[in-house]
């Protein structure tokens, strides 16, 4: 039988997930996408700096001598470290904030939206819906610099609080079938 900390601690579980849940959702599809962008990036400069590392091996290998024990193990080292140092070293500079108005006018958007974001852990969680919002409004900002299609659509969704798992659990269940959000969106929007 549970006691009351069980209780609480489960109150209190249920609340952090809720809240967790929320904030999943806020962080939008365009700031999963340059996540992503930016691990092709650093999986691209690994497998060139490798692949130049294997190339300049066999050349040598070829032309001047045989690699030999030492030589392989000296390039296993240099593929080990060279895809540390790409894994680890971002592919953009950080953007620093008295350089924001030398940016030109269509990198501006994207550069002010990664300042936002590396400022997100600082400020409080009331603030970071801010941060969301201005998001968006830098991403439609910088669809109407570049001249590309303004369509959008939101998608609104709502469930009534049951007695068994709650609005939230419906929810999480519809968006865990529909999949990912964005291809509905491009869907009505004409987009894909």
């Amino acid at each position: 039988m549970p006691t009351d900390v069980d209780r609480e601690l489960s109150r209190i579980g249920g609340t952090l997930d809720r809240v967790r849940a929320r904030t999943d959702l806020a962080v939008s599809g365009r700031n999963r996408q340059h996540r992503e962008t930016e691990v092709v990036r650093r999986i691209g400069r690994i497998a060139a700096a490798d692949g130049l590392i294997l190339a300049g091996a066999i050349v040598f290998g070829l032309a001047v001598a045989p690699l030999g024990m030492m030589g392989a193990m000296l390039v296993a080292m240099m593929l080990v470290a060279a895809t540390l140092l790409f894994a680890v070293m971002p592919t953009s500079a950080p953007v620093n904030v008295e350089k924001l108005a030398e940016i030109p006018l269509k990198a501006l958007p994207r550069s002010t939206e990664r300042w936002l974001e590396t400022q997100r852990p600082a400020l409080p969680s009331p603030v970071r819906g801010l941060v969301d919002s201005i998001g968006v409004k830098l991403e439609t900002l910088k669809t109407k610099l570049l001249g590309g299609s303004q369509a959008g659509v939101a998608v609104l969704l709502s469930a009534e609080q049951g007695s068994d798992n709650g609005a939230h659990a419906a929810i999480q269940d519809f968006l865990g079938a529909l999949g990912p959000v964005e291809n509905l969106a491009d869907r009505m929007t004409g987009v894909r």
